[in-house]
Order: structure tokens, then sequence, then C-alpha cells
């Protein structure tokens, strides 16, 4: 048995030394380097910029202050090669010391380059706006959300696009709304366009929720979640969904992370308002007279009449004594995060809505959660 626990013990302190001698080798050819990256003419730090080992796959994307860092590059001798839109590209020889940090700062000079037209997402893959047949409008849905107070889809297409309109069916809150591309194009088909979440077709329709009252299906999306929405228009959007997409398309695309961006991002948001109607309904006036429903005596079916004088003036109002109005409210919580790495990305968002009008069952809510990953 002791010869047995010696073995034992012997074999373990062997493989824990083999790890030690794996990791100090490992830590031994390779290095790191850190930098900032700024405009070489106002030495501002440049966002997005992106930092990379030419010949690998060992890249950063700066953060707000420009800052990148490369971790795991093979000791000795690189290239570093930084790009970023309407900067001039630059590669620089830097030496990598093993074990250690090595620390380059790049300025970028600012280049005019003649790039392609906005790539659409308007069909089922990207394509180039110049090949395409098709009229498709985008909207910067992410912008909209971040300077005004946009709850739904409809609010984001309304007045963004020219020649579609958004006409809401009633005042309530999570009402449905029609939406029409270019005006009504038949009289006996739906003229209702096809809508498409990240390339996935989703049930249109307005279903209906009792009291000739209809719901939405766009109301299910949290437009907080939107990165951009993009309209294809016209019939020759049928030569790319079928004869279904008619009338028109609307694509929907959702928040990503970003692959490479080496660092996580959060958004925190809390909306209020409160509705005062902050109007009295008129009353109601009437004379109490001998017979009809306003006569006066004990029986008589208007209880403002009874024992009254014939031609006494009554009034009443019923708005008010039943409380047919009230106070709204608008209530909107989210928190959203993202963030990626080299080789995947991730975003996931919560949101909580409750609106509620001045009249009576007039309510909506909402819960979502959307997740996003990219490997």
């Amino acid at each position: 048995m002791r010869l047995r626990s010696s073995f034992c013990a012997l074999t373990a302190g062997t493989f824990l030394l083999g790890a030690i001698g794996s990791s100090v080798q490992a830590q031994g050819t390779t290095g790191s380097v850190s930098g900032v990256v700024t405009s070489a003419a106002s030495n501002v730090p440049l966002p997005d910029a992106r930092a990379a080992i030419a010949g690998t796959v060992v890249f950063a994307i700066t953060g707000a202050r420009g800052e990148y860092r490369l971790a795991n590059v093979p000791a000795g001798p690189v290239t570093l090669t930084f790009t970023r839109i309407g900067f001039k590209q630059e590669r620089v020889r830097v030496t990598i010391v093993a074990g250690n940090n090595s620390v380059h700062n790049q300025a970028l000079t600012e280049s005019v380059a003649n790039l392609t037209e906005v790539v659409v997402t308007g069909t089922a893959g990207n394509q180039e706006r110049r090949a395409q047949a098709a009229t498709v409008a985008s909207v910067n849905a992410a912008d909209i959300v971040a300077s005004a107070p946009i709850s739904s889809v409809q609010e984001l297409l309304t007045a963004r696009s020219p020649g579609v309109s958004v006409n809401k069916a009633t005042g309530s809150a999570g009402t449905s709304s029609q939406i029409h591309i270019r005006g009504l194009s038949s009289i006996s088909l739906s003229n209702t366009p096809l809508i498409f979440v990240d390339g996935i077709r989703i049930s249109e329709g307005q279903p209906g929720v009792g009291l000739n009252q209809t719901a939405d299906r766009l109301n299910d999306i949290n437009a907080d979640d939107i990165e951009s929405i993009e309209v294809v228009k016209g019939p020759a959007a049928a030569t790319l969904y079928g004869a279904d997409a008619s009338v028109g398309v609307i694509q929907i695309i959702t928040k990503r992370g970003k692959i490479g961006g080496q660092k996580f991002t959060q958004n925190v948001k809390y909306e209020y308002a409160n509705i005062d109607p902050a109007w009295t309904p008129p009353s109601n006036y009437g004379t109490c007279r001998a017979t009809g429903s306003g006569r006066i005596g004990p029986s008589s079916p208007n209880p403002l009449c009874r024992g009254q004088a014939l031609g006494t003036l009554v009034s009443d109002n019923p708005l008010v004594r039943t409380g047919a109005f009230r106070n709204g409210l608008d209530r909107n919580v989210g928190w959203s995060g993202r963030g990626g790495g080299q080789a995947f990305s991730y975003f996931l968002s919560l949101g909580y809505d409750n609106t509620g009008g001045t009249l009576p069952n007039n309510e909506f809510k909402r819960y979502s959660a959307r997740t996003n990953l990219t490997f």
C-alpha cells in the first residue's frame, strides 16, 4: 500500500510540473500591444477604428476613447495595420517582446474616398442599392428612438418615409394601425404589406380582442430593439418575395452586438408621463314637465324632477358623476446590453411598457425580451 501511494504522489507531482512548464512556455512566446488611435489633424481619439496584426486573425476595434489592445500576439517583429472609414490605412512595423505589453499610439490622416452606395437589407440577403430594382427607403430607428419618445413600430414609420401612410383605427392604447405603401392597390386582395424581422416573415393581421377593438402584431416588437427599418415599395417587391408582396415589404432589422468590439456596453431607460385630461364635460340641463320622461311627481323616471314644481330647471353631469375620465399614464422601462469578441457578438434586452388612457378599459401592457447571438 505504501509503494502504491508513493507512485500516485509522484505521478501527480510530475503532471503539475508539466502544466507549469507549459504555461511558462506559452507566456514566453507571446506578448501584447496596446495604444490609442487619434486623428492626425485634431488629435482627437478615433472610436471604431480597426487595429489588426497583418496575416493573422488577431484584431480589435477601438472604444470611445480610441483605445485598443491586442493580446496573444506572437513575439518578434509584426506588422500593425490601422483602418477606419474616412482615413488612410496605416501599416507600422513593431517588435513584440515575449511576456510584455508594447505600447504604440497611431495617428490617422483623413482621406476622401468614393464608396459604393448604401447596402440595403430590404431583401433576403445583402444587396447593393444600385443593383436593386425596387425602391427601398431606410429608417434609422436607433437614432430616432434615442432622440424622440418612440414606443411602437408604427410611430417609427409615421412621417418617416415618402409614400408610407400609417393610420390608427381608434385612439385607444395599443390599437391597430393600417399601413399603406403608395395608397390602396387592390379592391379585392389585402393591402397590408408583408413584414419581416431579420429576414423571417411574421404573421400580419389585426386579431380582435373584443368590444370591436383590434390589436396589431407590430405591437409585439419593442422599438428599442430595432436598429433600422427598410421599406420596399411598389410591385417590384413581388420579384423578391412572391405575389403576396405586391403591395410592399417592411423589413425590420434588430440590434446586434459588434464582432471585435472587445467591450460591453449597456443602456438603462426609464420614461414616465402623466396625462391629465384638464377638461370638465359640460352639464346637461332640462325642465321638469307635466308629462314625459321629465315629468314631476313621485313616479317620475327622472329622479331630479321628483318633488319639483312644474317648470323647474334641473341639471346633471353624468360623466363627472360616474368618473368617466381619469388621469392617464405612460411608463417605459428598458435595459439592453451588447458586446462581442474576436469571433462572436451578443445583444440582450428587457423591456416593460404600460400605457393607460383617460377612459376606462383603455390600457396596453407589454413585456419584452430579446437575445441575438452571432458566432
